[in-house]
């Protein structure tokens, strides 16, 4: 119940222009653009983006990802049947 609050009060937050700042977490904030037009009569609203959610992560995530290792993964493959008819358990 405590996340879905929090999604409703950083949703209202954003839809008002506001940053949102979560702390340690990290700040969320909304962006909009549009395609250029030479002048204001050539502009039109079907140039607007769709307003995208950006996150800057927090102390909290910045000292995470410092640790973060990478590891080759060896990868299988499997083929598929030619055909099958019959259904199958999984």
């Amino acid at each position: 119940m405590v996340v879905n609050a929090l999604a409703v009060v950083v949703a209202d937050n954003l839809d008002n222009g506001n940053s949102v700042s979560l702390g340690e977490f990290g700040t969320m904030r909304l962006t909009a653009g549009s395609s250029g037009a030479d002048t204001q009569e050539a502009f039109h609203c079907r140039m607007m983006r769709r307003p995208r959610v950006v996150f800057t992560p927090g102390k909290l995530f910045k000292n995470a990802m410092e640790d973060v290792k990478y590891e080759w993964l060896a990868v299988r493959v499997i083929e598929e049947p030619e055909e099958c008819n019959e259904p199958h358990a999984i």
